[in-house]
């Protein structure tokens, strides 16, 4: 049985360490979730499955004022060590925003400047927070780090979509036209 732990935060509210049970394992060449088995010991979440393989983990996670979502680490192995949840979801989330704006790279226009400069103080910021992994300082980087991912995100998929909407209307004929 394969089987990863995450090290939790001090003081997340009590409704959200409740929602925690929600988590699961994902992965495999569809990147479905698997049938996960969901373990909370104090701060210590700790899931369990029937295969033994790397995969990513999935969790609602409180993220300020765009509220409770859905989020996911990157690509972890099995490992008896824990792994410290706020380091892994502002990985994967960080990661997850890199990889959009790669694919998005010649598709549509160019996002400013300033994107990529905010891309690259998150990614200095989130390799503060893997000097000392656990210490409240670590802690409060990464959750800054995911944060501000999720909040840039949040304001870049707006112009994405309204800029290969445009795009599409420039090539594709309207119905009906000649």
């Amino acid at each position: 049985m394969g089987k990863m732990s995450f090290l939790l935060p001090p003081h997340l509210p009590a409704d959200l360490v409740a929602e925690l049970r929600q988590s699961c394992l994902a992965g495999g060449l569809d990147n479905s979730p698997v049938p996960t088995h969901v373990r909370l010991d104090a701060n210590r979440l700790e899931l369990s499955r029937a295969i033994d393989e790397s995969g990513y983990w999935l969790t609602p996670w409180d993220i300020g004022e765009c509220g409770r979502l859905m989020l996911s680490s990157t690509t972890l192995i099995e490992r008896p060590e824990p792994y410290h949840a706020a380091i892994e979801l502002a990985r994967g989330e960080l990661n997850i925003l890199r990889n959009a704006l790669s694919e998005w790279q010649g598709t549509v226009p160019r996002f400013s400047d300033t994107v990529s400069q905010e891309v690259q103080q998150l990614s200095r910021t989130f390799a503060q927070a893997l000097i000392d992994p656990g210490s409240p300082e670590s802690e409060a980087l990464a959750i800054q780090v995911l944060r501000q991912t999720i909040q840039l995100i949040d304001r870049i998929v707006p112009q994405f979509a309204e800029q290969a909407l445009q795009r599409r209307k420039l090539s594709q004929p309207r119905f009906g036209a000649g």
